[in-house]
């Protein structure tokens, strides 16, 4: 029965099947050319991702790059505890400097006397004056603790400590 649906259909529209068919036939042909082109760009990806030589297959190669990246990941744990050491250790390394330089006595020009002081980050160190006369150079050195000094300081030390105070001798600054 269903030949004889048919029959009156192609008989009023001889030309109706070849222009369905034309249509289907279109529309497959479409759908074929997107499959080609997704399937040569996944195509792509995979030889980008195995590498140019083809070093195998996906899996392996992905095993290969999980293990890269736990290696470093223990690289980097191991670089930011050698980091964290360093920090620690470098507050008690000369981190703030100061210097003044001055004429200590009245015979003597060109500012050839000095101090100066060498702090960590904590403000603990020493301050340094070296004092330069016509016939001699006496030096004195003494201890700073947190800014200050048990011992008496002339002005030229205490302008050095402040000076150390205030700057730093790396140029990274938190």
């Amino acid at each position: 029965m269903e030949s004889n649906s048919v029959s009156p259909l192609l008989a009023l529209n001889g030309y109706l099947l070849p222009i369905v068919l034309t249509g289907v036939l279109a529309v497959a042909l479409a759908v074929v050319l997107v499959i080609t082109a997704r399937l040569r760009r996944l195509e792509r990806r995979y030889v980008r991702l195995l590498g140019a030589e083809g070093r195998g297959d996906a899996e392996t190669l992905l095993l290969d790059y999980i293990d890269r990246a736990d290696q470093l990941a223990r690289n980097l744990e191991r670089t930011q505890e050698q980091l964290d050491r360093l920090e620690t250790a470098s507050t008690s390394h000369v981190q703030h400097v100061g210097v003044v330089r001055y004429d200590a006595f009245e015979d003597v020009g060109g500012a050839l006397s000095f101090s100066v002081a060498l702090l960590d980050d904590a403000k603990n160190g020493v301050v340094i004056t070296g004092m330069a006369g016509r016939y001699e150079t006496r030096i004195y050195a003494k201890a700073v603790r947190a800014g200050r000094s048990p011992h008496v300081l002339s002005t030229e030390e205490l302008q050095a400590i402040a000076k150390a105070v205030e700057t730093r001798s790396d140029v990274a600054q938190d």
